[in-house]
């Protein structure tokens, strides 16, 4: 179901024209001239300045939208997805990185027509049923969330938790007016752990993978504000636009530690989320 996928989860132009062409790795072509590898320089420079990891994010894209905060002065951070699903219920994850420790809040709105006394089902089935409903905070061993899942990890030595860095790695073309640099990445080569998808998503998007279309929009301090990403089809989800906005570089607010009830999270939900 939609909820649950979503649930497992868990980028400064000057006037005037520049255009580049690099390899996966954002090496410049020999044809590239001085004023393009300038456009180049300016998205290495945002990805640098989110790599410091101090700001707040959010992502939208194909029925869903995720908000977050990095304060690596603190060592904290905090990511919260929803995601709209009339069938099988809204869904909510939440999750915390305090003090080293990670804690998620999972919520799956179940319709009406679809609720169970949770008394009445399996032990195995209940926790994960008392697990999905929102009512407490779940304290996590992360060594049991496989790295390369949906279930996306928060790493303090990886702070750039809104991805837009890791994308603009793997320039492949570039042309920029003004402050906005539009033109091509290659999200197959793009470490996986550092995107919202799993290699099954970029391996069903073929070869348009290599050369998806992206539009960049940079401050006069080379800080990213905008990054959109027009996405091919994958087996979950249709074509479409991905944006990420980013703001308060230097001025993110710490997260805390959750409030209310905490528990140790049951086997269960790992499977639950590394599926």
């Amino acid at each position: 179901m939609a909820a649950i996928a979503v649930l497992s989860l868990g980028l400064t132009g000057c006037a005037g024209n520049d255009s580049t062409t690099t390899g996966a790795t954002g090496a410049p072509a020999a044809s590239g001239n001085a004023s393009a590898d300038g456009a180049r320089a300016d998205l290495a420079a945002a990805a640098a300045e989110l790599q410091k990891g101090n700001f707040v994010f959010t992502a939208t894209g194909h029925e869903e939208k995720t908000t977050g905060t990095m304060h690596l002065p603190s060592r904290s951070a905090s990511l919260v997805v929803t995601s709209p699903d009339k069938e099988d219920g809204d869904s909510k994850m939440e999750v915390r990185l305090v003090d080293g420790k990670q804690y998620r809040l999972l919520l799956i709105e179940t319709p009406e027509q679809d609720r169970v006394d949770p008394s009445e089902l399996p032990p195995d089935f209940r926790s994960v049923y008392e697990a999905l409903s929102g009512k407490f905070w779940m304290r996590m061993d992360t060594t049991k969330i496989k790295p390369n899942g949906r279930s996306r990890e928060m790493r303090l030595d990886q702070p750039d938790i809104s991805g837009a860095s890791a994308m603009l790695t793997t320039v492949v073309t570039a042309d920029r007016t003004g402050e906005v640099i539009k033109g091509t990445v290659d999200l197959s080569a793009v470490p996986i752990h550092n995107t919202p998808w799993v290699q099954s998503d970029i391996t069903a998007m073929g070869s348009a993978a290599q050369k998806v279309p992206f539009e960049a929009t940079l401050t006069g301090q080379r800080r990213l504000t905008r990054l959109a990403l027009d996405l091919p089809a994958t087996t979950d989800a249709p074509a479409h636009r991905r944006v990420i906005e980013i703001k308060d570089y230097d001025a993110a607010k710490p997260t805390t530690k959750p409030q209310g009830e905490i528990r140790d999270a049951p086997d269960e939900t790992y499977d639950l989320l590394n599926r």
